[in-house]
């Protein structure tokens, strides 16, 4: 599993997600163990076990999800509807400079830090779904709770099958 560990944090460095922290150089402050979990697909992905650092002193802006009877009242008209599951949703959001300072990891190759909203971080949901809201607000039949998107009749044309 290893080997997986460090060819996924290569993938994500790659891909601007994580940045490496040479803590020769510069101290960090706020690291945390790491989680890595196994996907169906055999692949690994690596959370940040956030509890153990900056959800202990989080402050959480409460936002509010949207409910269930919201989500059908959206998209209630026609009969057939598209669901769509964000691909790492959170990861989508970059982060501000001062935000990069607690999202610190810590592996056995050694730190790391994200350079985009990471799972696990007790703010992300809230902060995803107001950025998602925002970014949906005025599109008629379009609904998203958290990474998952239900688009009414009107939006789906490519994904109605001939």
């Amino acid at each position: 599993m290893k080997a997986q560990i460090e060819q996924e944090l290569k993938r994500l460095v790659n891909h601007a997600v994580l940045e490496t922290v040479d803590s020769t150089k510069e101290s960090i402050k706020w690291a945390c163990p790491t989680v890595n979990v196994k996907k169906p697909d055999g692949s690994i992905r690596i959370c940040g076990d956030f509890r153990c650092s900056i959800n202990k002193y989080a402050i959480v802006s409460p936002y509010p999800l949207p409910r269930f009877e919201e989500i059908m009242d959206k998209v209630k008209e026609g009969d057939k509807y598209s669901v769509l599951d964000l691909k790492d949703a959170y990861l989508q959001l970059p982060l501000d400079n001062k935000s990069k300072e607690f999202v610190g990891i810590s592996t056995h190759v050694g730190f790391f830090r994200y350079r985009r909203l990471p799972f696990g971080v007790s703010s992300a949901p809230a902060i995803f779904q107001a950025t998602i809201d925002k970014i949906l607000h005025g599109i008629p039949q379009v609904a998203c709770y958290l990474d998952d998107n239900s688009h009414g009749p009107q939006r789906c044309r490519a994904s109605r099958k001939p």
